[in-house]
């Protein structure tokens, strides 16, 4: 009995211990479902792509569950991501956002930077279709440094890419979005044509945006060789329109039509061959696009012929706003042809079109026609009209676009907000897990506690009951010896008495019975003695036992002793390390904290910053309502200003033209003259210089029957002032000097000087009014003799006459002029006149004072010094070489600068 409690004793303690050892040594297993967690979501994968999003979600929502159930961090990250993925399909842009932010802390944990790129993508891609595509940019930027620098995928690169150059558009930021599409290019050298082809289109497209047309076409050129070998007829049809758009920007017209009519070509064939969806609006197009193309090519009725048949195929459509833009179309062309009346039937219809369907694009259109009809009419009060309606249509498209902006800019914010929402919330939710976490281990710790409590009771308790047993048994032992004793005397007794009652019956047998008394006693004794022998025996035997146990039990007490000592220990290492992770979690919190406070400091600062935008918007708004009041004032002011200048312009222009008439013509002088050349280059559109020419036949003489060459006179003349001023002066002086030439008969150039100085202030009234202007001249007579030589007379006021002789052909002479001009206040002037031979070949120099004050790029004349070494450097050449040279040295003087502070005038003759 003793011996099976014992083993009872023992096995308990040992089913204790390995269940000790069982709790605290080996980890916590959960039930293994990462499988099914993974086919779950590789599942809802696969309904996404397949646009069964509904089936998708229920997958991606079931194995989140799962995972959640069984602490499976990656399967919940990826089913986080689908779900995001999910929600971005479904447009609910806030609630995507929120899964993707998700799923990025929960790859963060696993440390995944190649998960964590795609989740930047995706999020990228979420603000890009959600019109954020600044937001977008700083997603796409992170997702491609992670690509970089931690783990390159090719693949998610690419698309990366793709991504960032459609933000790029649609900031219009059109050179970097070119430069990621060239990126883009150059890794899909291994791809397929297709892929290749998408980007080509893409690059196109932008530099068409931007407006470089002749790059545009290089690259459509090569997007029609790349679809030859692997595209449809109609792809190809609708690149060859764009080939023809962009040689009409190019202003190659003939190769626009021939593109525009394959394109038609190519569709109508495709369509023939099977039903193709849209064609009747792309022959409407084609069609539309070649009669713009006619009319630029100044051909109005092959056009009028095209857009007919363009408008045939929009009716079958029935696209009521593509009617009306070809209604505008007609109209302009009618407009062209001189027909107005049938461009106001159009545009009518057009108008009525454009306000059924609120289309102000078109209505702007449609004025604009009716503006350039009743300004052809001649009709100012109808063209002022439909310019108020012009501008105010203007105005509401003002208005409308500023609306736009206001609520990109709100929906911008409310992103930002939301945003910095799901990041407060998914912090908030990292506090309460850690202390969740924290609970729990605390709650851990004290379940150990009672167990090991509860270990040592049930141990005491068991202790306590086998010294129980014992005692007990111990207790039943001398109760049964001294049951044994009792029955033993009461046997004696009874034999006694008996012995005694025979005794007293049988005297004879009393030495008998004596005897057998003894003999009786004796064997009691002998029994009494061998019953406490063996009870000393028994005694002895559970002393032994008794021993035996405690010394077991002492060994299964210093066995779970030592269990215990090691159990406390990991307790207190784990107690320490909770103490550190409580202490990281503190500091997490803290952290937590302080960023939550600085987002609430900065979405207060936003608020402010809303409401002082708000204010600015307000003040904004006002002040552009009064710029844009002003703006029509100044428009309709810069107009007139503009219609103002432009017939002033057309006068002057038509000025210049009477003042180059008045020019003598280069066939009069090369008839006279050996070889001569004529440099003028008025400043303005009129000049104030002039050079002039006549020739006047000798009078006839009886004593002379040979014919006399003719007198020649010419002249080089600087008026005062430039542009309209100096215009009249030199009309002026043309018309005097061939008055007194041609009518006076005044031959001599001192005389015509003194004759023109007072016909000039006669003509200005000098004597009576403070006028001061006049003019500067140099004036030659040549008259041939008869030893092949030639008379030449000179007279000049301020104006030189250079001339270099055959014989000497570097040396420059010059004849001095008199110091003061023709006109002004001085009345008594007397012009001297020189006279000298010169012999055949010399050559005269005439000029104004125009090119010495040409300045250089210091602001440098080019001077006087410096203008006669050139007219002796370059005298040798012919005459038509000194021209060139001399213009060639006053630009290399100049250095392209192209102020020029006066008119200049060179005339060179050789005699």
């Amino acid at each position: 009995m003793h011996r099976w409690s014992i083993y009872i004793l023992l096995f308990c303690c040992l089913i204790c211990v390995s269940t000790y050892t069982a709790v605290h040594s080996q980890p916590h297993t959960v039930p293994n479902d990462t499988t099914q967690i993974a086919q779950l979501n590789q599942q809802a994968l696969e309904s996404l792509t397949n646009q069964q999003t509904h089936l998708a979600l229920r997958q991606a929502q079931q194995a989140l569950r799962l995972a959640q159930t069984n602490s499976h961090r990656q399967g919940k990250a990826q089913s986080l991501f689908i779900l995001g993925k999910i929600s971005h399909h479904h447009k609910k842009f806030a609630t995507s956002l929120n899964f993707f932010l998700k799923a990025k802390a929960a790859y963060q944990t696993l440390h995944q930077p190649s998960s964590i790129a795609q989740v930047y993508y995706e999020i990228g891609n979420l603000y890009l279709h959600w019109q954020s595509p600044t937001k977008a940019l700083h997603y796409f930027r992170q997702s491609r440094d992670l690509i970089t620098t931690q783990h390159y995928n090719a693949d998610l690169m690419r698309e990366v890419l793709n991504s960032t150059g459609q933000a790029y558009w649609r900031m219009e930021l059109y050179k970097k979005a070119s430069a990621m599409y060239q990126q883009l290019l150059g890794m899909q050298s291994s791809e397929p044509a297709k892929e290749r082809l998408r980007t080509l289109k893409k690059l196109a497209k932008i530099h068409k945006q931007t407006k470089a047309y002749h790059i545009s076409l290089a690259y459509e050129q090569l997007i029609l060789k790349t679809q030859e070998e692997i595209e449809s007829a109609t792809e190809k049809a609708i690149t060859l329109n764009n080939i023809g758009f962009l040689h009409k920007k190019l202003n190659q017209h003939a190769k626009a039509i021939n593109a525009f009519k394959q394109s038609l070509v190519l569709y109508k064939r495709a369509h023939q061959k099977s039903e193709v969806k849209g064609y009747k609006n792309f022959c409407a197009l084609l069609l539309t696009n070649i009669g713009i193309t006619h009319n630029l090519l100044q051909e109005p009725q092959q056009a009028q012929k095209y857009f007919m048949e363009a408008m045939e195929f929009r009716q079958q459509t029935g696209d009521a706003l593509d009617i009306a833009r070809l209604h505008n179309l007609i109209a302009t062309n009618y407009c062209i042809q001189g027909s107005p009346d049938r461009a106001q039937e159009y545009l009518q219809k057009a108008v009525k079109i454009a306000k059924a369907q609120q289309n102000k694009e078109v209505l702007q259109n449609s004025y604009k026609v009716f503006i350039k009809i009743y300004e052809q009419q001649n009709r100012p009060k109808k063209v002022k009209i439909y310019y108020k309606l012009l501008i105010q249509l203007k105005e509401e498209i003002e208005v409308e676009n500023r609306q736009k902006l206001k609520d990109l800019y709100t929906r911008q914010l409310t992103i930002d907000q939301k945003e910095a929402d799901y990041q407060l919330l998914l912090t908030e939710e990292e506090k309460q897990a850690s202390l969740n976490r924290q609970l729990q281990l605390e709650s851990e710790k004290k379940e150990q506690n009672l167990a090991l409590k509860a270990s040592e009771l049930s141990l005491l308790r068991k202790d306590q009951e086998l010294q129980q047993s014992i005692l007990a048994n111990e207790l039943l032992e001398k109760n049964k010896v001294k049951q044994l004793l009792s029955l033993a005397e009461q046997r004696l007794y009874t034999e006694e008495q008996k012995l005694l009652i025979d005794s007293l019956r049988n005297n004879k047998k009393l030495q008998k019975l004596a005897l057998e008394r003894q003999q009786a006693q004796d064997k009691e004794r002998q029994q009494t003695i061998a019953l406490l022998e063996k009870d000393r025996k028994l005694k002895q035997q559970v002393l032994h036992e008794e021993r035996a146990l405690r010394h077991n039990t002492l060994i299964g007490m210093s066995v779970l002793l030592m269990i215990i000592l090691a159990a406390i220990y990991q307790i207190r290492k784990r107690n320490k390390m909770l103490k550190q992770r409580n202490a990281m979690i503190k500091k997490h919190q803290q952290e937590s904290q302080q960023f939550a406070n600085k987002l609430m400091k900065i979405n207060e600062r936003l608020k402010n910053k809303e409401k002082v935008l708000k204010a600015t918007n307000a003040k904004l708004e006002q002040q552009n309502l009064e710029i844009k009041a002003h703006n029509f004032i100044l428009s309709d002011t810069i107009d007139e200003l503009g219609r103002k200048n432009q017939h002033i312009q057309d006068s002057l222009h038509y000025a210049k033209r009477m003042q180059e008439a008045m020019l003598p013509y280069k066939a009069e002088m090369d008839a006279v003259f050996q070889e001569h050349f004529v440099i003028f280059k008025p400043r303005e559109i009129v000049s104030g210089d002039f050079y002039w020419f006549a020739s006047v036949k000798p009078k006839k003489t009886s004593q002379s029957l040979v014919l006399l060459p003719p007198l020649l006179l010419f002249a080089v003349v600087d008026c005062t002032g430039h542009g309209v001023p100096g215009g009249f002066l030199s009309m002026m002086g043309f018309a005097l000097l061939n008055e007194i030439v041609h009518i006076e008969k005044v031959l001599a150039p001192a005389q015509i000087l003194q004759r023109l100085d007072t016909e000039l202030r006669q003509s200005l009234k000098q004597e009576n009014s403070a006028n001061n202007d006049g003019m500067d001249i140099c004036l030659c007579t040549l008259e041939k003799n008869k030893e092949q030589g030639h008379t030449l007379r000179f007279a000049g006021a301020k104006r030189p006459l250079y001339y270099v002789l055959p014989q000497a052909p570097n040396e420059l002479i010059q004849l001095p002029a008199n110091r003061y001009s023709i006109g002004g206040n001085k009345r008594y002037k007397e012009f001297e006149q020189h006279c000298l031979q010169l012999p055949q070949a010399s050559i005269l120099y005439l000029s104004t004072d125009g090119m010495i004050h040409l300045p250089n790029a210091r602001r440098r004349n080019f001077g006087s010094r410096r203008f006669k070494k050139m007219l002796a450097h370059y005298a040798h050449l012919p005459l038509v070489k000194q021209r060139q040279a001399i213009t060639a040295t006053l630009n290399d003087f100049q250095k392209n600068e192209q102020e020029q502070r006066d008119d200049v005038t060179l005339v060179g003759v050789k005699v």
